[in-house]
């Protein structure tokens, strides 16, 4: 799962606080990792359900769009 493009998501905006560890499993559209700006808080969700393999950011990171975020496996 990537990072949004646009509508939000730039290349100033860090990585605040991972949501969900790997081996958890997580519903379509439920909040993996919260990224912050200078002005906004952003959750950003999952774009398909299924178990998470890995996150690939660490809190401080900075995520430009289309970052690779996590991975997810189907169940």
């Amino acid at each position: 799962m990537f990072s949004p493009t646009g509508g939000g998501v730039g290349a100033r905006e860090r990585r605040r606080q991972n949501r969900r560890p790997p081996g958890d499993v997580v519903a379509f559209n439920q909040t993996i990792v919260r990224t912050e700006t200078s002005k906004v808080t952003t959750d950003v969700p999952t774009d398909r359900a299924g178990r998470v393999v890995a996150v690939h950011v660490r809190v401080g990171d900075v995520l430009p769009e289309d970052t690779l975020i996590a991975t997810l496996e189907a169940l």
